[in-house]
């Protein structure tokens, strides 16, 4: 689907007042999201947001999906989410990045939870299973926002939102537990 440049605007181009080029990521990545959800498991379990980047009014520069559980405190897309966000770099390296967050901030919002409280055991007991997949490396401070990274290639590709989808899948379904259970056992600061 991907490879096919009838899917990809011109880079540079406008469309309803946003780049091309982020219109169509948006309408991929919108695939991708309604190819999530509808996975039977995905529906009670997760949610997916799919927004420009940055939000409007400026304008955007790319798209970015997040996939989520409820209890993950990403109600304002600063707490713990699965992410890839596609633009014109993106279109034009045909690479996507990948990606876990684990809050923006330092502590939790309305917590009194530390960051590092759950990053830290998550990063600890999963570092060897991530690093064993082709592609994912660790960044320095994986005890950070963002502990690891995947750029997927899709330059050869035919269809886009079959591999996203799938990657996300496979993270939500094997690492999503593994994120519950560090958030279960993280305890408030007194």
């Amino acid at each position: 689907m991907f490879a096919n440049s009838s899917h990809i605007a011109k880079i540079g181009s406008m469309k309803n007042g946003y780049p091309s080029a982020v219109v169509s990521a948006k309408n991929l990545l919108d695939q991708v999201a309604k190819k999530l959800l509808a996975e039977s498991c995905f529906k009670s379990q997760w949610q997916v947001s799919v927004h420009y980047f940055p939000a409007p009014p400026p304008q955007a520069q790319s798209v970015t999906i997040h996939v989520f559980r409820p209890n993950w405190y990403n109600e304002d897309r600063q707490g713990i989410h699965f992410e890839a966000h596609l633009g014109n770099k993106e279109l034009a390296k045909k690479q996507i990045p990948l990606m876990v967050h684990i809050f923006h901030s330092a502590t939790i919002p309305a917590t009194r939870i530390k960051r590092i409280k759950v990053t830290k055991p998550f990063v600890d007991a999963n570092r060897r299973l991530i690093e064993s997949w082709p592609g994912y490396v660790f960044r320095v401070g994986c005890y950070g926002t963002q502990p690891f990274t995947r750029i997927i290639d899709f330059s050869g590709e035919k269809d886009f939102v079959n591999l996203l989808s799938a990657e996300l899948s496979r993270l939500c379904e094997i690492l999503g537990p593994q994120i519950d259970l560090a958030l279960a056992n993280a305890p408030a600061e007194g």
